[in-house]
């Protein structure tokens, strides 16, 4: 139990929460003061996104099927009392199901509130919004609709380094006014650790992997798998792209990094095929894998289980190799679950498993790290390890500096002219 000062903005007092008989929450006891700063962490799966939608008055007036006991106050009141008041806002990890207009104004004008961004922005249809864009104007919105409690979901997975560092900042401002309480849920709060007053972690996790080091494979390349010639690639009004050339090789692993915003999703659907360039021409030696920022939208079964054996027919692969991935992967405990109830993490966990089931020549990863823990994150590190060994091409969109360090070349939005070698 974490008591935090004698004047609460939150109160959990042994709280329980399951669904369909699994327990998700189990005796949470939990005291946050007001004008403070909270981390929420824990392993992929454990509730951290659970228990705020909790204090955002979302479970169980939205989602009926949870089975809820215990006391959870926020001001002193129920949370979906505070919600209805104003008092509280939830920025959520799916970005996309929480806004309603067709632009950035009409977000605005739905919520009652005055311009606040240039024109070029205003007007910008939202899905020509990176997802790091979505997410830095939704917590822009909370601070503009005046909410005193800001529950936040896995910004470090969402934001570029300087992005979060602003937003930090931000926020330690409005707390340091005493205008302004946050609770944030993230396993990658380390790079902004100072910023915060509180660390509460609600789960462990056992399950480590020992990886190789990216090291070992790295010279080990094999013939050109994916050949970029001359591509122009336009954003909008502007170039994200001018005259890119670029040979991926069988074994290599490729970065493309940047801020929010300069349109690295846009240059990866580009790479698969998705988005035709403006100019030039792009030409695949092999078979393709492409996993998308959200590859929960892409399931289509009831259970992971079939999601996985639907993938082992499509590829003609023997149940082997599904029981090899529900290991590797670490799946067995939610291998009974819908897709469309897992967490982010646990998603992108099932994403990579389907990569691996279908043993593409070329894997084109959208934000890899996005919604992994600590634990997870090393699944993928071992994973990238064992499909470049595998001869796979592996190119991925990231502004994390972590991923950047995995990669045999980096090929860095904002300078992306003849850039071969």
């Amino acid at each position: 139990m974490l008591w935090c000062s004698n004047v609460n903005a939150i109160e959990i007092r042994d709280l329980s929460l399951s669904v369909d008989g699994k327990t998700i929450l189990n005796g949470i006891n939990l005291y946050v003061e007001e004008n403070t700063i909270t981390i929420i962490t824990g392993p992929s799966g454990s509730g951290k996104t659970t228990l705020l939608k909790v204090l955002a008055g979302y479970i169980p007036n939205l989602y009926k099927l949870y089975s809820v006991s215990g006391v959870v106050k926020v001001f002193n009141m129920q949370p979906l009392n505070a919600l209805l008041n104003g008092l509280v806002t939830y920025i959520p990890q799916d970005t996309w199901s929480f806004l309603i207009g067709r632009t950035v104004c009409d977000e605005l004008t739905v919520l009652g509130l005055k311009r606040g961004y240039s024109d070029e922005l205003c007007l910008r249809p939202i899905e020509t919004l990176s997802d790091g864009e979505l997410y830095d104007m939704l917590i822009q919105l909370s601070l503009s609709l005046g909410a005193k409690l800001i529950l936040v979901d896995e910004p470090s997975t969402h934001l570029d380094y300087s992005k979060l560092v602003y937003v930090m900042e931000k926020f330690r401002g409005l707390v340091d006014e005493g205008r302004l309480t946050v609770v944030v849920a993230d396993h990658g709060y380390q790079s902004y650790a100072k910023y915060v007053d509180a660390v509460i972690e609600i789960a462990k996790d056992s399950y480590s992997i020992n990886r190789a080091t990216k090291t070992e494979y790295y010279n080990h390349y094999g013939g050109v798998a994916l050949r970029v010639d001359d591509v122009w690639v336009k954003l909008g009004d502007r170039y994200i792209v001018e005259g890119l050339s670029l040979k991926a090789r069988e074994g290599e692993v490729i970065a493309l990094y940047g801020r929010n915003g300069v349109g690295k999703t846009t240059l990866i659907k580009v790479l698969a095929g998705f988005i035709k360039p403006d100019k030039g021409s792009i030409r695949r030696f092999g078979s393709l894998f492409y996993i998308p920022q959200r590859p929960i939208y892409w399931f289509s079964t009831a259970s992971v289980i079939d999601e996985l054996k639907l993938y082992s027919k499509i590829y003609s692969k023997n149940l082997d190799v599904v029981e090899n991935a529900i290991e590797f992967f670490n799946l067995s405990k939610i291998i009974d679950r819908d897709p469309y109830t897992l967490s982010v993490g646990e998603a992108r966990r099932l994403s990579f498993a389907l990569s691996y089931i279908a043993s593409p020549k070329i894997l084109l990863i959208d934000e890899p790290t996005l919604g992994l823990d600590n634990n997870s994150t090393e699944i993928l590190y071992s994973y990238l390890d064992v499909a470049r060994r595998s001869s796979v091409c592996i190119i991925m969109a990231t502004h994390s500096r972590l991923i950047v360090e995995q990669a045999s070349r980096v090929v860095e939005l904002g300078n992306l002219n003849g850039c071969d070698e």
